[in-house]
Parts: C-alpha cells; structure tokens; sequence
C-alpha cells in the first residue's frame, strides 16, 4: 500500500508544523501553496514542482544581496534550499529529483558561505574499488574562534533522506558545545562514492586514516554520530573501528527486526511521508519495494554475529513509539556485547530534538572528558 498525495500532504504538513525533518526552512502555508501544483507523486512531477517554487526566493535572494540586506539573503536562501531539499526527497533516484538535488547543493553552497565562511568542503582520499568513487566529499566546520588547537571531533551522517548539507547546517548546538563536526553522506545517499553493502562500513576507515592527518583534530577524542538510517552504520563502525573511536551514538538506527517483512509491510502506515522501502532499496543499489523485501534480512546485525562482539562506547537514542524502525532494535542492541548507555524518550522516530540534542552532547563531552 501507498500513500495518495493527500495522504503525503498531510504528513508533510504535520512535520512542517513542528519544522522536522525534511519541512525545516518551508513554512506550512508555503507547503500547502507548493503542493497545490501537484498532481501526483511522480519523482520527476514532484522534484519539478519546489524546483519551481523555489526559483523566486533565489532571484529574492540575489535582490538582497545587490542591496546589501545579509539578513533578507539569509531567509530567502534558507527558503529556496528548504525546497530544493523537498525536491529531491526523499532520494534523488530521478531526473527531476536530481536536478532538485543539485540545486539544493548549490543554495546549501551559498547558505554555509554566508553562515560560516570557515566552513570546508573537502574531498577525502578513498581507494574504492571497480565503480566505485575515490573520494569522499564532507564540510568541515569547527567552533568560532578555535584557532588551530587540535579539537574533540565528531563525525556526523544522516539517512536514507537527510544529507550531508542538512547535518552541516544543523550541527550548531554541537559547534556551541566546543567540537569541530564532519559531515558526510552514508553508503548510498548523496554524493557519497559506494552504495550501501555487507562491508560499506569501509568508507570510515578512509575518513579516520584522514583524521589522523590532520593537526586541528585530536585524535584521541573522535566520535561518531549516526542519525535513523544511519545509526545502522554508526553501530557497525562502532564495532568494526572500536580502537579509533572514544564514543559512538546511534540516533533511531535499525538493527534486526526493521529489516523484517512483517515491519516493512507497516512503514506506509507510519510517520514517513512516502516510498521508505523504495528509498532504502535505493541507498543499497536496489529497486523498488520487493528488491528491499528480498534482499533486507541479509543486513541483521544478529544473524550477523557482530553485535556479540566488544564496540566503542555507544549511547543508543530513540522514542518509543518509532513507525520508521522499531524500537526493538535498540533493545536488541542492549542485549548483546558491550554494555552501552540508552536514553528513549515519549515519541516518534529518533525522539523528540530539544530533548534528545542535548542529552547525547551531555554523554559525548563525559566521554571526551570535556568537563574534568
């Protein structure tokens, strides 16, 4: 079963209310306005119709700029990326939604330029194998007035649908807290250069042999932050790269029972907008909900054996009443190898950001020893 758009509409328009993920920088009124253009969810309709709407806040935002107005450039630019980032959700698995893509990154390009002029795009050296990229594009920012002092550091990824664009603007209560943060894209999403697979936790091994060059870093102090999705990978770093890693956070990642037909069969009826099983089958190099179906089972982390295997220091977050993944893999987790420190909270997938935010910058500055 699938959603209709009215159906879609709606989700979006909840989370457009509380300005979640992925309705941050796009009001519910201009949601609405957006989506009356619609008539269907086609993916290139769909990434066609906020590329569209998005086109005015950029000329705006050009207008503002000529004038000298930082602060209408500032909101218009945040408008225009919102709906971009709409666009291509929730995977730029078209040509529509690519274009939307590219746009999003080009608006993303201008916002962070502005937000943070010391902000770093970086290419990371990675020795893919055949078709795979060789280098892993991030944004490196780091706290206002930091210098050159090497820093704790925090290693960020979001999900099937939240990039490494979004994870950049949104990391300020961690730049305030004293880290420097990397933010990149998880196998399959964005630009990153693998898909999803049974070893694409590879991909972090470059990102640390990188870190380790670096002077600005300390590289006793490097932690990992994986948001839905990518809380699987968190985990599986977490396990895999134990020794380079003081801490790991698993925010509303699957583990077993996500990966089952009988959860699968329930993600249109829960709180993601649309297409979740298309869009996880597409960050594996998959199409399509069957191919998911098929080929899901295979990622348990219990029938893998890893889970019962020592990890780096690990704080699972995640609300109770999760529809994207359950919250029975988080128990899973507690069930086996390494003790780890858990906070659920009242809620939804990933719990509630004003609670959640601070509880795991609290547990990741305790164990980089930030407060002794």
């Amino acid at each position: 079963m699938t959603r209709t758009l009215t159906e879609v509409r709606d989700v979006l328009l909840d989370k457009a209310r509380r300005r979640i993920n992925p309705v941050v920088y796009v009001s519910p009124e201009l949601l609405v306005q957006t989506m009356q253009s619609l008539q269907s969810c086609d993916r290139d309709h769909w990434g066609e119709a906020f590329l569209a709407a998005a086109r005015p806040y950029e000329v705006l935002a050009d207008e503002a700029e000529a004038a000298g107005r930082t602060s209408d450039v500032l909101e218009n630019l945040r408008i225009a990326y919102g709906l971009c980032w709409l666009g291509r959700y929730p995977a730029p698995n078209s040509p529509g939604k690519q274009q939307a893509y590219k746009r999003a990154r080009f608006n993303h390009a201008r916002l962070l330029g502005m937000i943070d002029p010391d902000a770093h795009h970086v290419q990371i050296p990675f020795k893919g194998g055949p078709g795979e990229g060789r280098f892993i594009p991030a944004y490196l920012r780091k706290p206002a007035g930091s210098g050159v002092a090497p820093l704790p550091t925090i290693v960020t990824w979001g999900g099937v649908d939240t990039y490494k664009e979004e994870r950049t603007v949104l990391i300020e209560p961690f730049l305030q807290a004293g880290f420097a943060v990397l933010s990149m894209d998880m196998p399959g999403t964005g630009e990153s250069p693998i898909k999803g697979s049974h070893d694409a936790e590879r991909l972090w091994g470059a990102v640390f042999d990188w870190l380790d060059e670096r002077d600005d870093v300390d590289h006793q102090r490097v932690a990992i932050h994986g948001l839905s999705t990518g809380g699987y990978w968190a985990t599986k770093v977490a396990h895999v790269y134990k020794d380079r890693l003081r801490a790991a956070v698993n925010q509303g990642g699957c583990t077993h029972y996500a990966f089952e037909r009988a959860w699968i069969d329930t993600m249109d009826e829960g709180e993601y907008p649309l297409e979740l099983p298309e869009t996880l089958a597409c960050a594996w190099g998959l199409e399509g909900r069957q191919a998911w179906i098929d080929y899901a089972p295979s990622l348990s982390l219990v029938q893998s054996g890893l889970l019962d295997g020592p990890c780096a220091p690990m704080l699972l977050i995640n609300g109770v009443d999760d529809s994207i993944f359950p919250i029975a893999d988080m128990h899973v987790l507690l069930e086996h190898g390494s003790p780890k420190s858990a906070r659920f909270y009242p809620g939804g997938h990933m719990g509630p950001g004003n609670l959640a935010i601070p509880a795991i910058i609290a547990w990741l500055k305790t164990q980089m020893a930030m407060d002794r």
